[in-house]
């Protein structure tokens, strides 16, 4: 696991890359960090380490759930930008377990 985090965590999840030029495989931290306001808003910062370089974006919301949320849904197709060509598991699994399954989201 990468060992340098750079910001405080408040949710972190561990997946395993396995490069497509046959590299050796190697663990990749997600992390958002707790929510801060921002103004009326509030942000949290979803940070990637693990890649060839550390990745490190902003995700605001109207409150700090809403500003959680923004960042666990775009952290799936972050990360799938960041491992091109290569491969993402979660606990040996295709999901990474960012999104609810989708018969939790079924009305």
């Amino acid at each position: 696991m990468p060992k340098e985090m750079q910001i405080a965590p408040a949710l972190t999840r561990a997946l395993q890359f396995t490069p497509g030029d046959g590299g050796p495989p190697r663990d990749v931290l997600v992390t958002i960090g707790p929510p801060m306001q921002n103004g009326e808003d509030f942000d949290v910062t979803l940070e990637i380490l693990g890649f060839d370089k550390p990745h490190r974006t902003e995700h605001p919301g109207v409150d700090p759930i809403a500003a959680t949320l923004s960042a666990a849904h775009l952290a799936p197709h972050i990360l799938k930008s960041l491992a091109i060509g290569g491969h993402l598991t979660w606990d040996g699994e295709e999901d990474l377990g960012f999104l609810p399954p989708p018969t939790l989201m079924e009305p």
